[in-house]
């Protein structure tokens, strides 16, 4: 409308004013610049619109309610691979590297070269040789540091988890904003709310800790642990398929909190 205007007025203009001609140029020049100035003013707030519908789509994408990423969770079995002990021995090898951790890792790569690893291909091995020899290599490596397999009890406190999560990234580039003890009724542990939501075995404060974690990328995967213990560990989600599938070399099947 503005345009059509603008031509309209134009051409009455030069037919009608008595203005020499550069004059006429120069006032021309003037209306153009000013419309010119009023079509990037309007294309500018046009694209601010958008730009603040695509936001506002976005964080309505980001608050919308995730499922918690989390490996081998209580009830969640995976395939044990049979394997020779050098090839478990790799497995553990390369599950180590892919950790996320504060922890010099050279010493226990030297610690998986001294054990002797279960022969995983004997027809006659249980899972149960598997889970001793994990169990057997978790407490060595927590007798070195508590920061690379996280140990708690289920009737650990939120502080004290949180403190074991951040210790582990400590050194890292991660630094999750973990929900706080304030947010839970007081003496409320880590299973507090467990069996709240029928979809998940985690409890409501390992579901709400998870997603903080999975907020800043990273993921955690349950392992076999000892009664009244949960054993885990933190992954970048971008490593999830490759964490699946050296767990599962490793002959290690249910990750289970009992």
């Amino acid at each position: 409308a503005i345009s059509i205007a603008y031509l309209v007025g134009l051409v009455g203009f030069w037919s009608n004013s008595s203005w020499d001609e550069l004059s006429k140029l120069i006032l021309i020049a003037a209306f153009s610049a000013l419309l010119l100035v009023c079509f990037l003013f309007f294309k500018q707030k046009h694209c601010k619109r958008k730009l603040r519908n695509a936001l506002q789509r976005e964080d309505s994408q980001v608050n919308t309610p995730k499922k918690p990423r989390a490996l081998f969770q209580p009830s969640n079995t995976c395939v044990r691979i049979m394997a020779s002990p050098i090839e478990a021995k790799a497995a553990y090898h390369s599950l180590l590297d892919l950790l996320v951790c504060s922890t010099d890792k050279s010493s226990l790569h030297a610690l998986i070269n001294s054990l002797e690893f279960p022969n995983n291909t004997s027809e006659n091995l249980s899972e149960d040789e598997d889970i001793a020899f994990f169990h057997a290599l978790n407490n060595s490596i927590n007798a070195r540091t508590r920061h690379l397999l996280i140990n708690f009890r289920n009737t650990s406190g939120i502080r004290e988890l949180n403190s074991l999560i951040m210790e582990t990234v400590r050194f890292t580039e991660y630094y999750p904003v973990l929900p706080s003890e304030n947010d839970y009724p007081d003496n409320a542990n880590v299973l507090h709310g467990l069996g709240l939501d029928n979809e998940s075995e985690l409890s409501n404060v390992l579901q709400n800790i998870i997603l903080a974690l999975n907020a800043v990328g990273l993921g955690v995967c349950f392992l076999p642990a000892p009664p009244d213990t949960i054993v885990i560990f933190l992954y970048r989600l971008i490593d999830e398929e490759k964490i699946d599938h050296l767990v599962c070399r490793t002959g290690l099947g249910l990750g289970s909190t009992h």
